[in-house]
């Protein structure tokens, strides 16, 4: 009889868990169609607005790592080759 007890709690556990990162999930999915809709009903303006500031945070994302290459230099082999 204990056997099953400790399974049944296991497995109360494991649904306890799906049930979490079905709902996270859900709620993640929910957020992204509400911005989604948002961006839809967006006049023009905002939309110019919301691009350019998307395009700000990629040109950053790209200059930060552009840095970090220029900072390292190349990567080489042992002797000081550079690896292609």
């Amino acid at each position: 009889m204990e056997f099953w007890q400790s399974v049944k709690r296991w497995l109360g556990g494991e649904a306890k868990e799906a049930k979490n990162l079905v709902d996270d999930v859900g709620t993640a999915w929910t957020s992204d169609l509400e911005r989604k809709e948002a961006e839809l009903d967006a006049q023009p303006d905002e939309r110019m607005r919301s691009l350019q500031d998307r395009i700000a945070e990629n040109s950053s994302a790209f200059e930060d790592l552009k840095a970090k290459i220029t900072q390292t230099g190349p990567v080489t082999d042992d002797e000081g080759n550079p690896l292609a």
